[in-house]
């Protein structure tokens, strides 16, 4: 039986963005969520060899280039465990996704960690540590942050310093009422805007 060349992975993929819904292989404009597309990749898997190997590649460089920084109590170890998972994965990352809470599931309103310290704001966090290995950032998705956090800035001004391929910045929206409701913003602003 002869076997079927397989295509550029370049050219499989967008075939694939083509014909099943939710994948993409672009950073921009839109998050990328593998998860929603993992039955239909599991369905082209089936078809070949070939494909299954080009699928699992796939999904292996989107889980490469994507990493979330997901800070659940702010402890020394767990920030110790951040730096060391960015030093080992920074150079592949191009979509950075920063976390202190959630966002309402309908998208209305961010909600702060309840683990998380109050007095986080005044935490330093080592923002250039983080973000320096990271040099080929495409996309920074800050929308799981407070827009009032002195965080969001430090963030977006260690991007600026480090990530000169950044293509997109995903800001905050609304907080949740409880917190600080038309906090001023305009530092953040001139951040974004360096």
């Amino acid at each position: 039986m002869e076997r079927v060349p397989s295509l550029p992975l370049p050219l499989f993929s967008s075939i694939v963005s083509f014909a099943v819904q939710d994948y993409t292989d672009q950073v921009l404009p839109e998050t990328r969520r593998i998860h929603l597309a993992f039955n239909r990749l599991k369905d082209l898997s089936l078809v070949s060899k070939t494909w299954y190997s080009s699928v699992r590649e796939l999904v292996y460089q989107f889980q490469r280039s994507t990493f979330t920084l997901k800070f659940q109590t702010a402890s020394r170890h767990e920030l110790l465990a951040m730096r060391r998972k960015v030093l080992e994965r920074g150079r592949y990352v191009t979509d950075l996704r920063v976390s202190m809470g959630d966002v309402s599931s309908f998208g209305e309103y961010f909600r702060r960690g309840h683990r998380l310290p109050a007095n986080l704001d005044t935490l330093e966090l080592e923002w250039d540590a983080l973000i320096a290995p990271m040099p080929g950032l495409r996309r920074l998705d800050l929308s799981e942050m407070p827009l009032s956090s002195p965080h969001t800035q430090k963030v977006v001004e260690a991007a600026t310093k480090y990530c000169r391929e950044l293509e997109a910045l995903v800001l905050p929206g609304k907080e949740h009422h409880s917190m600080h409701p038309g906090a001023e913003v305009d530092e953040l602003l001139s951040a974004v805007y360096k």
